[in-house]
């Protein structure tokens, strides 16, 4: 977990569009002087357009083909890179908390990645898409495998060019959402920004089509009646654990109309009404726990933090663990 100290946070980038919207994102919500920047790109010392051709590197001929290829690549990435440093800088970063770090490829691209990301640092940053834009990935091929494999370090995937202005955390019963507050109060400190504690309680009812309704008979009536009496008691006992939650930021110095709760009933999808609620409220960052109540082992993220991470193109998601 982060201390009062200066975080430590990796960005990944590639050079694209969306890698430089993510350095931006992070350099507009992290107050200057706050934390330590590390700019990460891992450098193809052979194209991959060389594999999808099935040439052999290791001829002469081609080799000087590909560094003749890799040469113009290099000075793309650093460029980007002084783009980036100088925008950070812009932003009212200290160029000494700014660092690039470009890497040969070893053992791939996301296995590197993860290498050095367990090095120390509280977040990885990454986008959901890369240089590659191909319409049928939801997610870029890095960005898949960094989600499924990087199990113990906090990840903020960035889609599109979020507003870093709020936050929303989604929050339910369960320690790692108890988490969530204590994740957020000390990556900002006094200088937290509006935050709004959500809770959503699902209600199988709304899901019914009329029809169904009128055929239900007396049984399931009284189902569906225990079921309304529950989600009740569920929003009930909610409460206290959202009012804790608000104090414990508010003691954090956050300014107290900042920090407020909201729980919603009647929903019939957790990640739907996330999303929804983030865009609506214009809050461009969503802070989710890695697991929820339930812990199915198959899934390395719960089942609605992953739903999140799919739906949104226009939203920052931090996974913590």
């Amino acid at each position: 977990m982060i201390s009062r100290a200066q975080a430590n946070i990796l960005i990944a980038v590639d050079g694209s569009d969306q890698s430089f919207e993510v350095v931006r994102y992070v350099g507009r919500i992290i107050p200057p002087g706050r934390a330590r920047l590390t700019l990460l790109h891992i450098a193809h010392e052979i194209p991959e357009s060389f594999w999808d051709m099935e040439l052999n590197p290791q001829l002469p001929q081609n080799e000087n083909w590909a560094r003749s290829l890799t040469a113009p690549q290099r000075r793309i990435i650093d460029d980007f890179l002084d783009r980036t440093r100088q925008e950070l800088h812009e932003l009212g970063h200290q160029d000494g908390l700014v660092t690039a770090l470009v890497k040969k490829r070893q053992a791939g691209v996301a296995r590197d990645i993860i290498k050095e990301a367990r090095q120390g640092y509280q977040a990885l940053v990454l986008g959901r898409r890369g240089a590659s834009r191909l319409p049928d990935l939801v997610f870029g091929s890095v960005a898949g495998k960094l989600m499924d494999r990087l199990t113990d370090v906090t990840l903020w995937v960035v889609g599109g060019s979020p507003d870093p202005g709020k936050l929303l955390a989604a929050m339910d019963s369960s320690e790692s959402a108890i988490r969530l507050v204590d994740y957020a109060g000390q990556v900002f400190e006094e200088s937290l920004p509006e935050l709004l504690l959500f809770h959503v309680i699902r209600d199988f009812r709304v899901t019914l089509p009329d029809a169904a309704r009128a055929c239900l008979n007396d049984e399931a009536k009284e189902l569906t009646s225990l079921a309304g009496e529950q989600a009740k008691r569920a929003a009930a006992a909610m409460v206290p654990l959202l009012q804790q939650g608000v104090q414990a930021l508010r003691d954090r110095g956050g300014r107290p109309d900042n920090i407020l709760a909201k729980i919603i009933t009647e929903e019939p999808s957790r990640s739907g009404a996330i999303i929804r609620e983030a865009r609506q409220g214009g809050y461009g960052t969503v802070v989710m726990g890695r697991k929820g109540v339930s812990r199915v082992a198959e899934f390395p993220f719960g089942r609605v933090s992953h739903k999140v991470i799919q739906m949104a193109d226009d939203v920052a998601v931090w996974v913590v663990n």
